[in-house]
Parts: C-alpha cells; sequence; structure tokens
C-alpha cells in the first residue's frame, strides 16, 4: 500500500480528532445549538467555494434528496456526540461515536439484505458485551449519554452508507461533503432560539472565533484527505484499520487535557467495544487474504 495513502489517513484521523477535542473546549462556551450549527457553517464556507472553482457537476434530480438525508444524519449524529461529550468524559463520547462501523452491518442487513458474516455477528455481541460491562455489569442501567452516545454512531453509519453508495454511483467526493455539510447547516438553523443566539454574542472572544476558524480547516481536512487515501489505496480494505487510530489520537488528547478517572468497568467496556469496532473494520483486509490464498 502507497505510503501516501497511509499518510492521508493519518491526517484524517488525527483532524478528526482535533475537531472533537475543540467541539469539547467550545461547549463550556457556546449554547449547543449554536454550535451544532457552527460545526456544519465553517467547513461550508470552505468547502462549498471549491466546489464552485472546480466546476464539479453537481446533484441532479432525486440526488438532491440524498444530499438532504445525509445532511439530516451529519447533523443528528453531532447533536448526539455534542451531549454525550457534555454528559460523559472526552474519550468515553467518541467511542461510542465509533461504533458506526458496527451500525452500519446491521442496516445494511435490515435495509439492504446483506449477509452477516459470522465475524460481524462476533463483533457485534462483544461491543453489547462491552456496552453491558461499562454500564456497571449487573445492573445494566443504561444512562441517556450512554444511549446518545451510540445514537451518534447510529447517525454516523447512515452518513458513511450514504457517502459510500452515492460515490459509487459517481458523484464527485467534493460535491457530495461539500454539499452534505451545507444542508446540515441549513437544517440545524430553524434550532436556534434567539437567547442561545444572545448567550453566544455575550460569550464570543477573539480566541473563541480562532478555534470556531479552526474547527472549519479540521473537519474539511479530514473530509478531503480521507477522499485521497481512499482514491490512492490499492483496497479500502487495507486502510480500514487506520480509521481507529482516531481512537489513539483522542485518549492522548484524554490524557493530555482532561483531568478525568475511569472506573475498571468503563475502561474494560471501552476496550472491548474498541476491539470489536476493530474486528469488524479487519473483515475486508481478512475476506480478501482468505480469497487469494484459494487462488493460490
Amino acid at each position: 500500500m502507497p505510503l501516501s495513502s497511509i499518510a492521508f489517513m493519518l491526517l484524517s484521523t488525527f483532524s478528526l480528532s482535533v475537531t472533537s477535542l475543540l467541539v469539547k473546549l467550545l461547549s463550556d462556551t457556546l449554547p449547543a445549538d449554536i454550535l451544532n450549527s457552527a460545526r456544519f457553517f465553517f467547513p461550508t464556507l470552505v468547502m462549498v467555494p471549491l466546489l464552485f472553482m472546480r466546476r464539479t457537476g453537481l446533484p441532479q434530480g432525486k440526488q438532491w434528496l440524498v444530499i438532504a438525508l445525509r445532511g439530516c444524519s451529519l447533523l443528528f449524529s453531532q447533536m448526539c456526540l455534542l451531549y454525550a461529550m457534555q454528559h460523559a468524559s472526552y474519550f468515553e463520547a467518541v467511542v461510542l461515536f465509533s461504533t458506526g462501523p458496527l451500525f452500519m452491518a446491521l442496516i445494511e442487513a435490515l435495509v439492504f439484505r446483506a449477509r452477516l458474516s459470522g465475524l460481524t455477528l462476533f463483533s457485534l455481541l462483544l461491543a453489547f458485551s462491552g456496552v453491558v460491562i461499562q454500564t456497571g455489569g449487573g445492573e445494566f442501567t443504561f444512562s441517556a449519554a450512554l444511549v446518545v452516545g451510540l445514537g451518534a454512531g447510529f447517525f454516523n453509519a447512515i452518513s458513511q452508507l450514504v457517502m459510500h453508495r452515492m460515490i459509487r454511483a459517481g458523484m464527485p467526493n467534493l460535491g457530495l461533503n461539500g454539499l452534505s455539510l451545507a444542508a446540515a447547516w441549513l437544517i440545524s438553523l430553524p434550532m436556534i432560539t434567539s437567547h442561545s443566539v444572545t448567550l453566544a454574542a455575550d460569550n464570543l472572544t477573539s480566541v473563541t472565533i480562532m478555534m470556531l476558524l479552526a474547527m472549519g480547516l479540521t473537519i474539511s481536512s479530514s473530509q478531503t484527505s480521507r477522499a485521497k487515501a481512499y482514491r490512492t489505496a490499492e483496497s479500502s480494505s487495507l486502510l480500514s484499520p487506520l480509521i481507529f487510530t482516531n481512537l489513539v489520537f483522542a485518549f492522548i488528547w484524554q490524557l493530555m487535557l482532561f483531568n478525568e478517572s475511569f472506573s475498571t468497568t468503563k475502561v474494560m467496556g471501552l476496550t472491548i467495544i474498541v476491539a470489536a469496532c476493530l474486528l469488524r473494520s479487519l473483515e475486508p483486509l481478512a475476506r480478501r487474504i482468505t480469497v487469494q490464498r484459494l487462488r493460490n
């Protein structure tokens, strides 16, 4: 696999971790509805002008509905992630958000009638056991932050499935991502209250503005770098395990910036969830190796 593919994927996951870090820091200053809207407004300012500068083709007909669907899923995913960050630890929220690949397998099986392999089923059971352990084991009481955090992974899965199918249909990556971010921003506008606008204006500082602009750049970097990584890779399945380096970066931010301790059950539960997600991401690679061995 070309080193450029690995470099672009690592840049993408690093940018994603910085984005989630900035969201966590900004959540102490800005109301949730303002922050959710800003989360899409600033990258829209970067990507939509590029879309027209490069004269990328616009969606046609029903493709606009797909753009709106992805915009909704992006918005709901970030709303759930922000709630989880405000009511749980930063790293815990990122781990729950990263369960997207597991939900992708379930959605493909239920909606598109794809067959679930034994490895996928085992990964799902492993992740569910991790969730149970994280809640405290025998009591099996789900917190709101845990459920909403899993919702972030669910809506992220919908977003990724829509993106993959639209790219396969021939829609340019820049147009799909830029317009989806713009759609998410437009959908978020009716959710903003006048009280939140007043509160945000009172708390707005030069540092906050710089962080918002940086967030726009990191989101754009994450989207474009991942697209370049897949474009230069020999196989997308070889890149899948690298997606979870986002969790490594997130864990580093957790240790450096947040003084939060984890109970033994939370550590065990989070570790099992991460292992289940990584195992699911390795399935395409394992399938490819098996096919090559059979041919030889």
